[in-house]
């Protein structure tokens, strides 16, 4: 994979660009131990992103979201 390089300003803009679901089906949370990954666009479809739903096994309230942009990981 390449590297991408995303200045602090161009960071800002990703994190503050409405983000739509690409599918609008009802969205649940995974089980214990589980992750979901949906599938976002900004609002003019030129920019992609994937939010990661990740929920811990042993505590159910310990959870964690994860959402990413230009193919980085």
């Amino acid at each position: 994979m390449a590297e991408i390089n995303l200045t602090q300003a161009e960071a800002d803009v990703l994190l503050a660009m409405k983000k739509y679901f690409v599918n609008r089906a009802i969205i649940a949370f995974p089980p214990r131990g589980h992750r979901k990954i949906f599938s976002l666009k900004s609002a003019d479809n030129r920019e992609q992103f994937l939010l990661e739903i990740w929920r811990g096994r042993v505590d159910i309230r310990k959870m964690s979201l994860q959402n990413r942009a230009r193919q980085s990981v």
